[in-house]
């Protein structure tokens, strides 16, 4: 994906850019979590499992914008 914004940041912008694709995909998981609790419902595993794949994978990316 080109993006020049991240191009212009150069490494760090191509983190931001897959953090804010993370944000994104996180929506729909969260919004149906959210919607089960409310519900007084257990959320699916699946949506529990995305929320938790993505949190890994921003964690990790997180951690490469701190070094």
């Amino acid at each position: 994906m080109e993006n020049r914004i991240a191009s212009q940041l150069g490494p760090r912008g191509a983190i931001l850019t897959e953090l804010s694709i993370i944000d994104i995909r996180s929506a729909r998981p969260l919004r149906a979590v959210l919607i089960a609790q409310a519900a007084g419902q257990t959320p699916t595993a699946a949506d529990l499992q995305t929320l938790t794949a993505l949190e890994e994978g921003a964690a990790a990316l997180r951690s490469r914008l701190g070094s």
